[in-house]
């Protein structure tokens, strides 16, 4: 069987995100059989404003891994890592983030992606960035705080009324 790529695994991501922006939701069966909208009917589509929070997990390996390549001088490179996994015999590591968005609905879905980063170097920098600073630096490339963390800080609601 053959193993999906990395951009294949995005591609089904993005399809079902598209599904759900379309449609408002998920159908839901009532007890005469009829399909009706679990929440009513959708008003519109149904979009993405901003990330709300992300978490992460990661398997067995991963601490002493990161803890090995922090107490580098210099960041490492992706072989590098890939022969300290090789090393330390943490090939199979995987981890996932769990990125939680608000949608224009005033919802908060969250979308989880898996990645084993010894078999999938397309996600080399992803990995790279959680292992120097965790989830948020993840899914957060920029310099200094996410913005979902900015807006924890400041106490300001995560569900924002929004004009619909």
């Amino acid at each position: 069987m053959r193993r999906w790529s990395r951009v294949e695994w995005t591609s089904l991501g993005v399809a079902a995100a598209l599904v759900v922006a379309v449609t408002g939701g998920t159908p839901s069966c009532t007890r005469d059989g009829s399909r009706t909208w679990a929440e009513g009917e959708p008003e519109g589509p149904r979009l993405p404003v901003r990330v709300v929070g992300v978490e992460g997990w990661a398997s067995e390996g991963f601490a002493g891994l990161a803890a090995e390549l922090a107490a580098r001088p210099e960041p490492p490179t992706w072989e590098e890592v890939r022969r300290t996994m090789e090393r330390r015999g943490c090939i199979d590591l995987r981890y996932a983030l769990t990125v939680r968005s608000l949608f224009t609905d005033g919802s908060i879905d969250g979308f989880t992606y898996i990645h084993q980063p010894y078999r999938q170097p397309e996600c080399a920098q992803e990995f790279l960035r959680y292992l120097r600073g965790g989830p948020d630096a993840a899914v957060w490339p920029g310099a200094g705080e996410p913005p979902w963390k900015a807006a924890a800080a400041d106490d300001e609601p995560v569900a924002s009324p929004l004009p619909r």
